[in-house]
């Protein structure tokens, strides 16, 4: 089993659909590092569907360690060490549950590598491994923490696993298929998606459903290989890779079936790490000449490098190259990722410029009866625009805060 296979690889016009009156919202436009601890490095990997939280992993004075960050900046804690399970010396935070309370990763321990699920009230604990295998780690976490998913394996044998309350079953393999491993988990957790690998080389990204089983989604034409590394909060909305050619190209695929090339920086080679709650927002990584860069892609405006994107949007990124956006919240306001900030590997967080009136919720730039109409339209199909709150799920409190934004008007 590869650690840390979700990132194995690892290294434009901006429309969000919905609405924001969240942390998210509050949060001023700007670039953030999250620091580290003593050993000049960091890597975050995951950020709270809220965007209030940061995960990843630190090097410190006894090894790298899974942290937890939040802004000190808005009350936040910083980068706070999450610990390692008994007998370990590392520990890897990979995904964060929608409100920051929950953290899934994997930690060294007496028994080997276990996947962890990290909650304030109990700490950090073992989620143990499938059946015949002795290691495993987490890479995803649904909205409210109750769904883990990753891979468990020995040597050669590795399974993509779903854990909920009741313990961790295996999701099986594709036809054909020698592994699995998943990394990315719906809001509700129903659905999964990973890698599904075959033999010599090939592979397919898969999206599971328990009554559809694992169905892989296919590559773009000409390859032999995909990967999936996130899902939209919907569950209808995958990204990932797909190599072709022998070049690797950033992935958008949809439930009607299509997977989209979302192309590439000039030259170079892609990958898509993230997606936002509907799916409409991508970001990830690719290749500039001989350098990595983060990019953010939507249908209007393409694949655009944030080195660039972001300063034309009143952000400073002085001394940063931001070389991959890993993680993005719901509402697409908020990005994680890692980039060389004054010689030293860092995870940063940055906010987006938001709508001037969160209310404006067909953002016509008036708040009118009309606003009122389509958002209870969206609210009564469950629709994730309607996410008001950007807790994960849609319920009455989304109604109750759009109301509250409503008649404050702007």
């Amino acid at each position: 089993m590869v650690r840390c296979n979700r990132w194995a690889l690892r290294g434009a016009a901006f429309g969000a659909a919905g609405v924001w009156l969240s942390a998210t919202a509050l949060a001023q436009p700007g670039l953030t590092g999250v620091g580290y601890f003593s050993g000049g490095l960091s890597q975050a990997y995951g950020v709270s569907a809220d965007g209030t939280t940061v995960v990843g992993y630190s090097t410190g004075s006894s090894g790298d360690r899974a942290f937890r960050w939040t802004d000190p900046a808005r009350g936040g804690m910083g980068m706070q060490d999450l610990g390692v399970l008994g007998g370990g010396a590392s520990s890897y935070a990979w995904g964060v549950s929608a409100d920051g309370s929950v953290v899934v990763g994997d930690s060294g321990s007496s028994s080997g590598d276990q996947a962890f699920r990290y909650a304030a009230a109990g700490g950090m604990v073992s989620l143990g491994t499938l059946a015949g295998t002795t290691v495993s780690a987490a890479f995803g976490v649904n909205a409210d923490g109750s769904v883990v998913v990753g891979s468990s394996g020995s040597g050669s044998t590795e399974r993509a696993f779903r854990w909920i309350s009741a313990g961790m079953v295996t999701l099986g393999l594709l036809t054909g298929g020698t592994s699995s491993s998943a990394a990315g988990v719906s809001a509700d957790g129903s659905v999964v998606v990973g890698l599904g690998a075959r033999p010599a080389g090939a592979g397919n990204a898969f999206r599971w459903t328990s009554a559809g089983g694992m169905v892989g989604l296919g590559t773009l034409p000409g390859g032999n290989f995909s990967r999936a590394f996130a899902i939209s909060a919907d569950g209808a909305v995958v990204v990932g890779y797909s190599r072709t050619s022998a070049r690797e190209r950033a992935f958008r695929w949809t439930s009607a079936g299509l997977m989209q090339d979302l192309g590439a920086l000039p030259d170079g080679i892609s990958f898509a790490y993230a997606a936002n709650g509907d799916g409409s927002i991508v970001v990830g990584r690719s290749t500039l000449g001989l350098e990595s860069h983060g990019f953010l892609w939507t249908a209007a405006g393409g694949m655009v490098d944030l080195n660039t994107y972001l300063p034309s949007i009143g952000i400073n990124t002085s001394d940063w190259l931001l070389q991959d956006a890993t993680s993005i919240s719901t509402d697409g306001l908020t990005i994680a990722g890692n980039g060389i900030h004054i010689g030293a590997y860092e995870g940063y967080i940055v906010h987006l410029p938001g709508p001037a009136c969160p209310a404006d919720f067909n953002h016509s730039g008036t708040v009118n009866s009309q606003d009122f109409f389509d958002f209870l339209t969206a609210f009564f199909a469950l629709a994730p625009e309607a996410d008001f709150n950007h807790s994960g799920v849609v319920n009455s409190q989304d109604f109750f805060d759009f109301l509250t934004a409503f008649f404050a008007g702007c």
